[in-house]
């Protein structure tokens, strides 16, 4: 499942029946405002231009505004201020904000990325695409259908993008066996970097698998299953030592994995 989202700096410009709406908070052309009260029952999501400020769940960063070392001030006093943040940047520039926050040893945050070919699609380690503009009016985007941030949290606590796993929780609904199941499962978020990006990664006892499906991705976050986020060195050096395991494997005898 995904969703349509259209965002302008002018709340009358936009299309009706999307699901998301996205207006600025600050700079020139502020038009959060405007879009909620024209759109009451619709989520509208405030994106932030001043990178040097403190307001606003996106960040619209370079090359439009800023410099990454200024966005990642900006991701670090969201997070304090208690906001799961994203950044919105164009396909070219993705690798360049993402190596800035593995240089300031940040944890990455959610990415909308902005690649006008106009092919509607949620690439793999991000959370929507902005994929049409309507020059002078208004941009469409898809998103994922759950947007960490921005949708409230699974009942599960699924959905952080801090890099951390959550512990000693038993996801409501859920039994004892089940909660140990959970706890023994990790998805695994890739980073992309320099245009390879090898997506979400399911991590549980000597299995490590690729996830294909969002709505399987949604299952185990909605279940509570805890996640991580991993460089592409880091998940290149756990995959490589999967792989040794499964070639050593021999049938009927256990693996055990220390990575």
């Amino acid at each position: 499942m995904t969703r349509t989202g259209a965002d302008s700096t002018v709340a009358a410009y936009l299309p009706e029946g999307r699901e998301i709406y996205l207006g600025y908070i600050d700079g020139k052309y502020r038009s959060y405002e405007q879009i909620r009260a024209r759109f009451p029952h619709a989520l509208v999501v405030p994106i932030a231009t001043q990178a040097g400020g403190n307001a606003g769940t996106v960040g619209d960063g370079p090359p439009d505004n800023g410099t990454w070392p200024e966005w990642v001030g900006w991701v670090v006093r969201r997070r304090a201020a208690g906001v799961d943040p994203t950044m919105y940047t164009n396909a070219s520039s993705w690798p360049a904000g993402i190596q800035a926050f593995n240089a300031a040893r940040v944890a990455q945050p959610h990415w909308w990325i902005a690649h006008y070919d106009d092919h509607p699609e949620v690439p793999a380690g991000s959370i929507g695409k902005q994929y049409a503009t309507v020059p002078g009016r208004y941009d469409l985007s898809l998103f994922a259908d759950y947007w960490p941030g921005v949708d409230p949290k699974p009942a599960g606590g699924g959905g952080s993008s801090t890099g951390t796993t959550p512990t000693g929780t038993t996801p409501t609904g859920t039994t004892p066996a089940t909660s140990r199941r959970i706890r023994d499962m990790i998805l695994v978020y890739v980073t992309p970097e320099s245009g390879h990006n090898p997506g979400i990664w399911l991590l549980s006892g000597a299995l490590y698998a690729h996830m294909t499906s969002a709505a399987d991705v949604k299952s185990l976050t909605d279940a509570g299953v805890p996640e991580v986020h991993l460089s592409l060195t880091q998940h290149t050096a756990l995959l490589t030592a999967y792989q040794a395991l499964t070639a050593a494997h021999a049938p009927g005898q256990a693996v055990t994995s220390t990575v």
